[in-house]
């Protein structure tokens, strides 16, 4: 029976790519194959208001699922604020003039100038606090009261009985729960990533920590299910909260889609030539940034340069998207560059990086120094059924997977050896006339209709109580 009336908070969906599309993809995934719903509302932010790291380039044709979409704007207090003082101080220091008195420097004025620093680092202190503080729990709370005032609204008018939040950017998990609290119907704290205690945490400061640490709790403890899309994700959970029903949180992958790799092979015209009939195309797509760095596996095919110049010269690495890590990596492996063993290509729309993916060889997962993360681009590439080298510690989330589901070769990130072994193979393969394929036996498990399947069970569990 249809008797699921649900409203996804999501501050990202379509058109947002770049940074923002694996949230995009997984809201869009789970609604399109939704079934039992009666009705399905999405409330998101107006794509004018998105931050500049994210492109407006996952372009689908919406509705989805004939859901209703409800975008709101967001009011940015603080920067109002920052735009006005600039603006006063660049007056007042207009009418009072610039440039040096000419007099000339004593121990007082030095000591004068001692002064002004310090009260100038006080100020700064103060306002990075105020920053920090407004910008809590992320940089998208300005959307946070429109959102729960309309979403508020969308409850009433809609009849909604259940509400679906999802996070990254924690601000939506926010603005669900102030939803539930203020309608009085359950919600659902979906975490797509890890908040407190994720790798790339930076600290606003112990207070501001702390009052994070108790927003994450708050949301928790409100939930009538909290889910996330690894199950070392979900042991962390327990173990932060020992108090937490296990059977409050459970596990939705991210899942791949068939129907994303509809009509690839009409895409061939005008896309890169990534098709070597005598090279391994090993491709990786998606940002690489802090901890997510290829150099490992560059490194090997340098050494391979040096030790098997015929394997390394049939080896081409792709990097499908931006880079933004602590050094230059067309400069650091400029060697490789000239070689033609590294091509960089700027960010794609989705559907073109799909078919540069499909066209490749071996598909390639860069996630060292994280435990609890999976990629989403990894979903993508069981559909695509394709060798996958993953680099990343054995005891994290993505490692468990790979070997707990025999998904394909799994290195850590200083096992530069046995990835110089496996280029050799795959090399040989090629070079023999011998097919590179996959066969992953449990790659049906990851299939994101299995999944929705089990997000709408408990959706009615919920609701029916």
């Amino acid at each position: 029976m249809k008797n699921i009336r649900p409203i996804f908070v999501a501050y990202y969906y379509p058109p947002a790519g770049g940074a923002g599309l694996p949230g995009s993809q997984r809201s869009v995934k789970f609604i399109r194959y939704f079934e039992m719903a009666e009705s399905l509302h999405v409330l998101s932010i107006n794509p004018a208001f998105y931050p500049d790291t994210i492109r407006l380039d996952f372009d689908l044709p919406l509705p989805i699922n004939e859901e209703i979409l409800i975008r709101t704007g967001s009011v940015d207090l603080f920067d109002r604020a920052m735009v006005l003082r600039h603006r006063v101080k660049n007056r007042l220091q207009g009418g009072l003039g610039q440039g040096s008195t000419g007099k000339k420097q004593t121990s007082h004025t030095v000591n004068q100038e001692s002064d002004i620093k310090n009260r100038v680092s006080l100020g700064m202190k103060i306002k990075d606090f105020i920053h920090h503080a407004y910008y809590s729990p992320d940089m998208m709370a300005p959307w946070i009261p429109g959102a729960v005032k309309k979403g508020v609204d969308l409850v009433e008018k809609n009849r909604i009985n259940i509400i679906f939040a999802t996070g990254s950017p924690w601000s939506s998990l926010v603005a669900g729960r102030k939803i539930a609290l203020k309608t009085g119907i359950p919600y659902i704290a979906d975490f797509r990533d890890p908040w407190i205690g994720n790798p790339f945490f930076k600290s606003k400061g112990i207070f501001l920590d702390k009052r994070e640490s108790k927003t994450e709790w708050s949301i928790v403890a409100d939930a009538a299910l909290v889910t996330v899309n690894t199950d070392p994700l979900r042991d962390e959970f327990l173990e932060r909260y020992p108090w937490l029903n296990p059977e409050k949180i459970i596990t939705l992958p991210n899942g791949f889609d068939p129907s994303d790799f509809d009509g690839l092979e009409d895409m061939d015209r005008g896309q890169p030539d990534v098709i070597d009939s005598e090279k391994v195309i090993i491709a990786h797509a998606g940002f690489l940034y802090g901890k997510r760095d290829p150099g490992p596996l560059l490194s090997v095919i340098e050494e391979l340069h040096k030790k098997k110049p015929d394997i390394a010269s049939r080896i081409v690495f792709q990097q499908i998207g931006d880079v933004s890590l602590n050094y230059d990596m067309a400069s650091r492996f400029d060697f490789l560059v000239k070689k033609g063993n590294l091509v960089l290509f700027p960010q794609m729309p989705y559907k073109t990086c799909l078919n540069m993916l499909v066209r490749s060889d071996v598909l390639a997962v860069i996630q060292p120094g994280t435990r609890t993360q999976v990629p989403s681009k990894l979903y993508d590439y069981l559909c695509i059924n394709k060798p996958i080298i993953s680099i990343t510690p054995h005891d994290g989330a993505l490692g468990r997977m790979i070997r707990e589901n025999r998904l394909g070769f799994l290195f850590d990130p200083q096992d530069k050896d046995a990835m110089a072994v496996c280029l050799t193979e795959l090399v040989e393969m090629k070079k023999n006339g011998l097919p590179i394929i996959a066969d992953y036996p449990h790659r049906d498990a990851f299939d994101v209709r299995h999944i929705v399947r089990l997000l709408e069970n408990k959706m009615a569990d919920i609701v029916n109580r």
